[in-house]
């Protein structure tokens, strides 16, 4: 743990600085646009249809997850780390 904490150089440091700022400024637009984007779906489809938006994603999020877990045990670490 004190391993992790010990100050790299400053080219891993502008490294994390940027990658949390890209975290933070995904997060951010994506808080921002959730109820923008619910309102217009809402307007256009109308309220019955959202419960149905809701269990389409639930279904292919679940597909995704299954074909990465699939592509992550067929393609082991040793395997990807070459390429």
């Amino acid at each position: 743990m004190k391993s992790l904490l010990i100050r790299k150089s400053k080219e891993d440091l502008a490294i994390t600085g940027l990658l949390f700022a890209f975290f933070f400024l995904v997060i951010a637009v994506f808080q921002v646009l959730k109820p923008l984007k619910s309102g217009l779906f809402v307007e256009y489809y109308g309220a019955h249809m959202e419960l149905y938006a809701k269990l389409a994603n639930i279904l292919i999020v679940s597909i995704d997850v299954g074909t990465f877990t699939l592509l992550y045990n067929k393609l082991r670490r040793s395997d990807s780390s070459t390429r």
